[in-house]
């Protein structure tokens, strides 16, 4: 997960990949392991997952209800070493689970597993109270996982192990689409249609933007047109048209291609502004490193669309 998937600012988080990839073509990457409890208030579960990087809490659905990452904590390479030498041949209180909850990358593991509750609620009030049992019960079990995992690791290995009101006290959506990230989980509106919230409301506006070596007006000179994802191959190519009337100098269509995309995630409405990008763009910034881009669009509330990628082109069609 990325530093700031749970920053104030954020309400919405679009993470392609659970797991983090190597860097190093054939090189394997070592796995990680997951638990899971039933989550009635969700309807879903708790799940708690172990990368080589991170420790991070996040509910899971087998149905469209959206999911929410809780909470992170960093791990060091020291700290994910000893949790795989623990875990790799688990003992008691810990049981590896094989089979169809094994998830790729993550090796299905339990710890005081929990039936599906089935409680009769019938008032508001008895809603509320189981609701707020049931997180109580839940932040408890990661709690003693933590425990009993620091009992298992060498001392200079040891796990911090947060307070239980900390566990459930932020929350930001993950979503696995960029149409689910920007309607909030609820209906999921294909791109091809019309009404899609970047193809109808994504309109670009602003002063000169620097991309890549050339500056374009994209305020007086270009459309937004539209968008595409393909989930599959981990990329979101935006485009741009030259309106008419302006320059015929100007490229016809400004092609904007981000590959390995690992994460988006747009800041909250400002107050009385709608959730989806209805604002209009006013800046485009595309820095970058040796590792990856962070591409920042910018919204005229304030708001921002970020993009962090391993790739990204500007490409200039006359």
């Amino acid at each position: 997960m990325p530093p700031y998937a749970l920053d104030s600012t954020v309400t919405g988080l679009l993470v392609y990949d659970d797991y983090p990839h190597s860097k190093h073509k054939g090189k394997a990457t070592k796995r990680g392991y997951w638990f899971k409890w039933p989550y009635f208030t969700v309807d879903g579960s708790l799940c708690l997952y172990i990368t080589r990087r991170q420790l991070y809490l996040r509910t899971g659905h087998e149905n469209p209800n959206p999911n929410m990452l809780h909470w992170v904590q960093d791990l060091t390479p020291a700290q994910f070493q000893a949790i795989d030498a623990a875990l790799r041949q688990p003992k008691a209180p810990f049981r590896a689970v094989r089979g169809s909850d094994d998830q790729d990358y993550f090796r299905f593991m339990e710890f005081e597993p929990k039936a599906w509750p089935e409680p009769r609620l019938e008032t508001d009030e008895q809603r509320k109270a189981f609701y707020a049992q049931e997180e109580q019960d839940l932040a408890r079990r990661v709690v003693r996982l933590l425990r009993q995992l620091n009992q298992q690791l060498p001392a200079a290995a040891q796990l911090p192990v947060p307070a239980e009101k900390t566990l459930f006290a932020r929350a930001t959506h993950l979503a696995e689409t960029v149409e689910e990230l920007l309607t909030g989980g609820g209906v999921l509106i294909s791109p091809d249609r019309r009404d899609a919230p970047l193809k109808h409301n994504f309109t670009v506006s602003g002063d000169a933007n620097l991309m890549g070596a050339q500056q374009y007006r994209l305020d007086r000179d270009y459309r937004f047109e539209g968008y595409t994802e393909q989930k599959e191959k981990h990329s979101l190519t935006l485009r741009w048209r030259r309106k008419a009337g302006a320059g015929t100098w100007l490229p016809a269509q400004l092609t904007l291609q981000c590959t390995q995309v690992d994460a988006l995630h747009i800041t909250p409405a400002a107050a009385g502004q709608a959730a989806a990008l209805d604002q209009q763009l006013w800046y485009a910034y595309l820095p970058t490193d040796e590792d990856d881009y962070e591409l920042l669009l910018g919204l005229e509330s304030g708001r921002t669309f970020h993009i962090s990628c391993a790739g990204a082109r500007l490409i200039a069609t006359p």
